[in-house]
């Protein structure tokens, strides 16, 4: 992820996270946003020099300037530092948790990781009983082999012996998230409890099962707390001991580019444009061309190469953008876009069909214009013809003027220019959800018309229209009608008259604003691992100090813990008990 551009404003940049997305895909509720949470991940700590030569309102300097980065999707990468809320201000010290190796399994010696059987043969083969170390990753109920243990407390005998003092009651952790990859194993008891297998709270679309664990519902997997532990880690007040068997459930041992950006289908029907070679993994798709009459043109016949096939193509657009007359018949493109009046008819055309992601939500009304060319050249020039004789359309009265009697929404009539918005000199029509554009051959024609019924072949002075791109004599109905004026020869010969297609596209937001309040008593500790030296807070001296955190993140969370969206600052955001702060963050879905 890139870093947010932190030389303006504080800007958020909030998107939903993947577990987000996928239960707003469903729509059965389940996204549902309930709580939120503020994070400070990027933070070190330990950057905050409480001996800068500058002075006090220098201490931070080098965490303010903390760069942060884009939002992640992934939910399980997102937020693993919290801001925790305890109303005293005094607290000098901190409780962390810390493995304990003594009450429970030790690292291997070489892998320096807890071993974990994971088959029968395993545990027959493994010489248990001399050290004990080791988790039964296939039975839950072998007491021979012992847990993972960790202790919550002080790291710091500095206020008192664990075994002299307790943890100050407020400080003592009763519930717990764990997180491990479901595919790999599950939690469970120790096998003097019994080896009762937990069940996850929540197993996330990357296969990482959580479980919310609490002493007073879960106590099989919580041992004795206070001064009396034995084996202990801690060395000042303690607090709750978690004991957990991981058994495992498997083994982690085991045309712009010489036309390559044109795609071409075996049925011949349609041709498409990429902005990149196709057979590229990042080529886009950017629009595709058809060709099609009616089969009411004069055009149409049995003898014209792939006669069926054009009429289809017109069938199937027209069913789709202009819909059934009463009788349940097919309505041909109306020139006017007043059907209820019959009028001229647009037969012979070619489609422009935008891709949605070009065309988005809709086509912005009065922003299309196409430039094709129409005229100049000589037969003698065998490439690209020049760009003489250009026709320019747009939807220059759209935006005030546009029809709602399509199936497919609203579109505009096309002209070639905002003084030629007028019944009889429409060349095309735009359909702005469909992000379709209809377009008469009658703009290669001579004189140029907005046309209807191109008449039979060659009954039109010609204009150099060509085949493919080359700019040899011949109209519209030419090409339609010869041998070789097959649909993607047709097709080619278009592509390579269009001189300039642009519009603005249109993209439908749909918000919720969430407001996310932080009073003058909450989220002034964390949980940063680097926030903490031997249970000390870093940024306080004495316990007369104000505590200070400093918000990166902001965490929207559904009921059941499961984190829908999140929300990045552009610069870390200071909060100590002297401010109250109200953080707007809006999803656009």
């Amino acid at each position: 992820m890139a870093f947010l551009d932190n030389s303006g404003d504080i800007i958020l940049d909030a998107v939903l996270t993947d577990t987000g997305r996928l239960r707003l895909a469903k729509g059965d509720g389940s996204f549902s946003i309930a709580k939120f949470a503020f994070g400070d991940d990027e933070i070190n700590y330990s950057t905050y020099n409480k001996n800068h030569a500058s002075g006090s309102a220098y201490y931070d300097v080098e965490i303010l300037q903390t760069p942060v980065l884009e939002a992640f999707t992934n939910n399980f990468s997102s937020l693993k530092s919290k801001l925790l809320s305890i109303s005293r201000t005094n607290l000098l010290y901190l409780p962390v948790i810390r493995r304990n190796q003594d009450a429970g399994v030790k690292d291997n010696t070489t892998t320096k990781v807890p071993t974990i059987l994971v088959d029968q043969n395993t545990v027959d083969t493994t010489d248990i009983t001399a050290t004990g170390d080791y988790i039964n990753g296939y039975s839950l109920v072998q007491s021979t082999l012992g847990p993972l243990v960790f202790d919550q407390g002080i790291e710091s005998n500095a206020i008192g012996n664990g075994g002299d003092i307790d943890l100050d009651a407020d400080l003592v952790e009763t519930q717990y998230i764990v997180e491990i990859d479901n595919r790999l194993g599950f939690l469970a008891s120790e096998a003097n409890a019994g080896g009762v297998q937990a069940t996850p709270s929540f197993i996330d679309d990357d296969n990482i099962a959580s479980y919310y664990l609490s002493t007073t519902t879960n106590s099989t997997f919580f041992g004795q707390a206070g001064r009396n532990m034995s084996g202990d880690v801690i060395e000042g007040p303690r607090g709750t001991r978690l004991h957990e068997a991981l058994p495992l459930t498997g083994t982690i041992s085991s045309g712009t580019y010489s036309d390559n950006n044109i795609k071409k289908y075996s049925h011949g029907m349609f041709e498409s444009v990429y902005d990149y070679p196709y057979l590229s993994s990042s080529a886009n798709h950017i629009y595709d061309i058809a060709i099609g009459y009616s089969s009411g043109s004069t055009l149409s016949a049995s003898s014209v190469p792939q006669n069926a096939k054009k009429i289809n193509i017109y069938s199937q657009m027209a069913q789709v953008l202009m819909g059934h007359n009463s009788l349940g018949e097919i309505q041909e493109f109306d020139q006017d876009g007043n059907l209820a009046l019959g009028g001229t008819k647009h037969r012979e055309v070619f489609f422009i069909n935008f891709a949605r992601l070009l065309s988005k939500d809709e086509i912005k009304k009065g922003s299309f214009s196409a430039a094709f060319v129409t005229g100049g050249g000589n037969a003698g020039f065998t490439h690209r013809i020049p760009m003489t004789g250009v026709l320019t359309l747009g939807d220059y009265s759209a935006t005030s003027s546009y029809y709602v009697n399509s199936p497919a929404g609203e579109y505009g009539i096309l002209y070639t220019s905002s003084a030629q918005p007028n019944a009889g000199s429409g060349y095309g029509l735009l359909f702005y959800q469909a992000g379709v554009a209809m377009i008469t051959g009658g703009i290669w024609a001579n004189p140029v018309t907005p046309g209807q019924d191109m008449g039979a072949p060659n009954n039109r002075s010609a204009t150099m229209m060509g085949i493919g791109d080359r700019p040899f004599s011949a109209s519209f109905d030419n090409l339609l009608t010869s041998s070789a004026g097959t649909m993607d020869f047709i097709g080619d010969t278009i592509r390579n008259r269009i001189q300039n297609i642009s519009f603005n596209n249109t993209v439908e937001l749909n918000s919720t604003i969430y407001f996310c309040r932080a009073n003058h008593n909450e989220f002034n500790y964390s949980s940063n691992p680097t926030y903490l030296s031997s249970s000390q807070i870093r940024v306080k001296n004495s316990t007369s100090d104000q505590p200070i955190s400093y918000i990166t993140t902001v965490g929207l969370y559904s009921s059941d813990n499961e984190l829908l969206a999140v929300a990045k600052l552009s610069e870390p955001l200071k909060k100590d008990p002297n401010t109250e702060l109200t953080l707007r963050v809006r999803l656009d879905y």
